[in-house]
C-alpha cells in the first residue's frame, strides 16, 4: 500500500481506495493522469481494441450481407440449387456468430489487460 496524490484536490490516500476520500476522484483516473508509461499502455490497448473492433464488425457485416444476398437470390431465383445456397448462408451465418464471440473475448482481453495495469497487487502474508 503506498499514498497517492490527487490530481484534483492534492490530497494523499492510499492507492488501494476505490476514489479520493476528499474529493471522489476515481483511483484509476488519478493513476491514469500521474503515470505515463501507463497512459501510454492504455492507448495502445484502445488502438489494438479499436483495430481488432473494425476487423469482427467487417467480417460480422460480411456474413451479414452473404446471408441476406443468398436469401435474396434464394427468393428471386427459386431454381437456384439449394445446397449451394443453403451452404453459402449457413457460412455467412456462422462467420456472424464466430466473429461476435471473437469480439467479445477480444472485449475481455483488453478489461482484463487494463485491469492488470490498474490494480494494485495484494501485499503478501507472513507465513506462521
Amino acid at each position: 500500500m503506498s499514498l497517492i496524490s490527487c490530481t484534483e484536490c492534492n490530497k494523499q490516500f492510499s492507492d488501494r481506495a476505490h476514489a479520493c476520500p476528499n474529493c471522489g476522484m476515481p483511483t484509476e483516473d488519478i493513476l491514469y493522469e500521474a503515470d505515463e508509461q501507463f497512459h501510454d499502455r492504455v492507448e495502445l490497448a484502445e488502438e489494438a481494441y479499436q483495430s481488432v473492433d473494425t476487423l469482427y464488425n467487417a467480417l460480422s457485416l460480411l456474413g451479414f450481407m452473404s446471408v441476406l444476398g443468398v436469401g435474396a437470390m434464394w427468393v428471386l431465383q427459386p431454381d437456384m440449387d439449394s445446397g449451394f445456397a443453403r451452404f453459402l448462408m449457413f457460412g455467412g451465418a456462422a462467420l456472424v456468430g464466430v466473429s461476435q464471440i471473437l469480439k467479445r473475448i477480444a472485449d475481455n482481453r483488453v478489461a482484463d489487460e487494463l485491469a492488470r495495469h490498474i490494480s494494485v497487487p495484494a501485499p503478501k502474508q507472513a507465513h506462521k
